[in-house]
Formats: C-alpha cells, structure tokens, sequence
C-alpha cells in the first residue's frame, strides 16, 4: 500500500486491502482515486448478528496485522477493527488515551448501543480498551472481555533494572557475535553487525509512510501521559511465550489496577503474535476466551451458539 500510494500519489488508507480483497475491486478503487477520509471502525471478519468482538490498533495505528488471526476465527459475531485517526484524511492523530478513548466509544456505541461488550487492544491498544472498559463500567454496560494482548505501560515508565537487563543482555549478544572468530575478524564482524543493524533500520523507515511514523510517535507521547484508574472487573492477558526477557511483568503492572488477572500463553513474540506461522494459534486462544466469557454473560445465547 505504501508503494502504490508513491507510484499513484493518490490518497490511500493502509486498510484498503482489507476493504477491497480482491484484486479487481482494488483495481477499481484505484481508478477511482478516492479521497479517504478517516473511518474508526474496519470490518476484519463479517458476523451472524452476535456481539462484535472490537480490536484495537497497537503502535502505528494500523488494524491489517490482526487479519491473519481474524480469518482464522470461528466466533460467531462481527470482528471489528478500531483504526487509529491519522493514517487518512486531515485529521492529526490523537496525543492522549483519554481522547481516543472518546472517540472510539462514540464509534462503538453508534455500532453496538448495549453490552456485553469484547474489548481486546494490541500492545499500546491495550491501554485505550482498559480505558474504555473503566468508562462502560462506569457509566453502568456490561463488560464481558478485557483482552490485552502483551500491553505494558510506557517504557519511561519501567523500573531501571528492566532497562539495565535489556541493556546487558544485548551488550552480551553483540560480544558473543563479535568474538565468534579469531580476533583478527572482529573488526570486519563489528562494521558486518552495525551495517546490517542500520539497514534493518532503514528499511523499516523505508516501509512505513509518514502518516504511519506521525501516529507512532503520538500513541508513544499518550502512553507516557496516561495514568490508568481501577478496573473493577477481570483483565485477560495475553502473553507470549518468547516474550522479551527482563521487560516488567504484565501480571505485576496490571493487579494493581483490576479485581483479577487472568493469563493466557499465545505463541511467538510481541511482533509476532499475530503473524501467519502463528495466526491458528492466536485465533483459537481468542475464540475459546470469546466463548467462555459469553457462557458468564449470555448463558442462553452461548447455548445456541454451541448447538449443532
């Protein structure tokens, strides 16, 4: 999508893949040549009418990493994409939790005027479906799910020895690949590790449009700001197996801001979670949590749900 939009120079949403799944309709669109404008709320996978289950961007704001996942599950309602403001239209994306928060509840509640709602956020999304979830509760909706998907708070925001263990940790993996050969290689295998380290960086840049890099930058100064509440109900973590040693425990973040934890292990690692080798896992970790929790809320329901 970021090559077309600097070979066509028109003004392209990241998630008209999604909107436009086929290949002639995505051709259509870009004859056309619309002008997008910035819609909240993206279909990831059609419903039968039950609740919409809603995902929340992580950071850079785009929802097209949770398709792999959505494609694969076999919950009965609506998946829906929340999209950060930003990526399309005029709009400057949003520079505080609490803003977001409002928007996308405005946007939710237009799509789904009672509970019980599914929330689930992606890393930083997690924070704004927490956010969100405090506000229903408040304002008297039912809950059913608080997914976050390995969300932490800031890194500002972590203790120092979390920084000092990453630190040490990659000086050692640096050391061990430098010293892997005799010593008169080291000099080669030094500039080899910083070249590729540069390039690797370089083509992340290279690969993500401004709007995207705006919106990252925003969603990292709104979680420094962010001071979560209490939530007085369940957070489902969702944690990965290969998580990055020596980062802060989801677990001991999020007890003290909720009336239970409960901890699901996903396959893969933070940027991994939803990729392709392990989207059937993640699919199923989530559908199977859908159904528990629409068991508590919706008890008739979820018997229909599960009959032949």
């Amino acid at each position: 999508m970021v090559d077309l939009e600097r070979s066509l120079s028109p003004e392209l949403s990241l998630t008209l893949i999604s909107e436009a799944p086929k290949f002639a309709r995505l051709c259509g669109a870009l004859r056309e040549h619309r002008a997008t404008r910035y819609v909240p709320l993206v279909p990831l996978k059609p419903g039968d009418g039950s609740p919409p289950v809603f995902l929340i961007h992580g950071l850079g704001g785009s929802v097209a990493g949770f398709l792999p996942m959505t494609r694969r599950m076999t919950w009965p309602g609506a998946v829906i994409g929340i999209q950060a403001r930003g990526l399309a239209g005029e709009d400057p994306p949003h520079t505080t939790v609490e803003e977001m928060t409002s928007e996308y509840l405005k946007e939710v509640k237009s799509r789904q005027p009672n509970g019980p709602y599914y929330l689930c956020g992606y890393s930083f999304g997690g924070l704004v479906a927490f956010e969100m979830a405090r506000r229903l509760r408040e304002s008297g909706d039912e809950v059913a799910l608080v997914g976050l998907f390995d969300t932490t708070m800031s890194p500002l925001k972590w203790p120092l020895h979390s920084w000092l263990s990453i630190v040490r940790r990659r000086m050692v993996q640096f050391a061990t690949g430098v010293t892997a050969g005799p010593i008169d290689t080291w000099p080669a295998r030094v500039w080899k590790m910083g070249r590729c380290a540069c390039e690797r960086l370089r083509g992340y840049l290279k690969s993500s449009s401004t709007r995207v890099l705006k919106v990252a930058a925003s969603e990292l100064i709104a979680s420094a700001r962010y001071r979560p509440g209490y939530y007085p109900g369940e957070l489902t973590l969702f944690t990965p197996v290969d998580r990055e040693p020596g980062l802060p425990s989801p677990q001991a973040i999020w007890r003290m801001h909720a009336r239970a934890l409960s901890i699901i292990e996903t396959v893969g690692a933070h940027s991994t979670m939803f990729a392709a080798a392990n989207a059937e896992f993640a699919a199923r970790a989530l559908t199977h949590c859908l159904f528990m929790c629409s068991e508590r809320t919706l008890p008739s329901v979820a018997a229909s749900l599960h009959s032949p």
